[in-house]
């Protein structure tokens, strides 16, 4: 029983950490902002379903013993996959709310989960992959690439400054196929 103590403490340490984290690695809105693309709300609703279930099963076995067995194994199971589903929560979580990409007048910055920034000036950009069903748009320039996708408001808004910003060679075909399936202007 005191795995399923443990498993608890660690969870909820772990999603104070988190709390914190995107409370303090929120990226600020500046005035030369044109767009923010960040993840779809849903995503965040799924994160809260995780953390959830992490303490419906610590929960389930503390109340009812049986539950996964009664041996030392299954407590060890419950309180090491209610872990699991702390740290995936966490992970969601912080996708949901501090990942983001934004497009700025002369370039695209792009924040990680955990707080890590890369900048691309949209001169740079060499190529725009683009998948063939999917709507998740690739920037490549030099060795870096950076992903965007999000909430289609948004992530249309942004398609269409990165249209607008970055040379007519490198992404002209590809940026104009993705807004005109997404619903935007495209060509």
């Amino acid at each position: 029983m005191s795995l399923i103590y443990i498993s608890a403490v660690l969870c909820t340490a772990l999603f104070v950490l988190v709390g914190i984290w995107i409370k303090h690695k929120q990226p600020e809105r500046t005035g030369g902002e044109l767009a923010r693309v960040a993840e779809i709300p849903e995503t965040g609703v799924m994160g809260v379903l995780l953390a959830l279930l992490a303490y419906f099963l610590l929960l389930a076995k503390f109340f009812d013993p049986s539950t996964a067995g009664t041996d030392e194994t299954s407590y060890r199971f419950v309180a090491g996959f209610a872990v699991i589903c702390a740290m995936a929560a966490s992970e969601v979580l912080l996708a949901a709310f501090v990942k983001k990409a934004i497009a700025y007048e002369d370039k695209l910055v792009y924040i990680r989960s955990f707080g890590a920034n890369s900048t691309m000036r949209w001169a740079d950009i060499t190529q725009v992959k683009v998948s063939t069903l999917g709507r998740k748009a690739t920037f490549v320039a030099g060795a870096n690439a950076i992903g965007v996708d999000g909430a289609k408001k948004e992530y249309l808004k942004f398609l269409k400054i990165a249209k607008a910003h970055i040379p007519a060679v490198v992404a002209s075909d590809d940026l104009g196929k993705l807004l005109a399936r997404l619903g935007g202007t495209g060509f």
